[in-house]
């Protein structure tokens, strides 16, 4: 691969996307960030959004970090605290800022935020010393393929059902079952969607299988990648990584190897009203990606 060819993972919130972003952040040529969304960045989502409005957050997020107190609600101040757990730091987002005002760009247009967002990543790649960067990312793939038509996209699918008795026990998600079933859906439809218009482009990975034989899928998405395999990807929750060093949801998880122990939660977990409100809405669904 080429740096022109980054990696993009998508999937639903506790499907494994933190996972799997940190088996490929665990070879020896990949180095992958973590939920820097470029319209984190976009002017609707922070008032006043300036050059100088960024430098006021970034003093704020310092002391957020110093403190560990809660997360900021500006996606602005999302976006900064969340570059700690790729190993960005304040002083690079000062640095990375001074080039993008130096190359003439600007968070006006998704380009823009792409391209900075780009910035953000190769920092990360460039001190762990690795040729291939690459993030997590969300379903706006057309504005990803604008900026880098060669990307690769892999979208990791686990059972609805398990995403979520996920939801309902982790976190701040605060959505019924029916919200959740409908998100689920269009995640997936929309991917498939985006690979029959770009052949070549996505991979869909089960969650299911890469619990349960971690090994073959792992050689599977390398294969697609057109990377090498390496097999220290499996012992990724031994590695120096940087999200092993940050603050994360799913921290616990992936400081752990790889099981297949949150397989079916959904038969404990779930009520029958809450099994019966998701299927109303993501039954079918389910059929078609083989969950039955």
């Amino acid at each position: 691969m080429e740096h022109n060819q980054p990696i993009f993972v998508r999937g639903l919130s506790r499907s494994g996307g933190t996972l799997l972003v940190t088996i490929l952040d665990a070879h020896p040529n990949i180095a992958m960030s973590y939920e820097l969304y470029p319209h984190l960045l976009g002017p609707e989502r922070n008032e006043n959004f300036t050059f100088a409005e960024f430098d006021k957050e970034l003093k704020k997020a310092k002391k957020i970090l110093l403190l560990a107190s809660k997360l900021p609600t500006s996606g602005l101040g999302r976006f900064i605290i969340r570059c700690s757990r790729s190993n960005i730091q304040i002083d690079d987002l000062r640095q990375i800022v001074s080039e993008f005002k130096t190359q003439g760009l600007d968070f006006e247009t998704s380009t823009g935020r792409c391209l900075f967002m780009e910035l953000c990543c190769k920092v990360k790649m460039d001190k762990e010393k690795k040729s291939i960067w690459g993030i997590k990312c969300t379903g706006r793939y057309k504005e990803y393929m604008n900026v880098w038509p060669k990307a690769k996209f892999l979208n990791i699918i686990r059972d609805g059902r398990d995403v979520l008795a996920s939801q309902l026990n982790n976190g701040e998600f605060n959505k019924t079952p029916a919200q959740v079933a409908k998100g689920w859906v269009s995640v997936h439809s929309s991917f498939r969607s985006m690979t029959q218009k770009n052949k070549g482009s996505g991979l869909e990975v089960f969650y299911e299988n890469l619990v349960t034989h971690p090994e073959l899928e792992i050689q599977k998405i390398c294969n697609f990648l057109n990377i090498k395999f390496d097999s220290s990807q499996l012992e990724f929750y031994k590695k120096e990584l940087t999200i092993h060093k940050a603050s994360h949801l799913s921290g616990d998880r992936i400081a752990k190897p790889i099981d297949d122990s949150k397989i079916s939660r959904w038969k404990k977990d779930l009520s029958k009203d809450q099994l019966h409100e998701f299927l109303e809405v993501a039954g079918e669904s389910l059929d078609y990606y083989g969950y039955k």
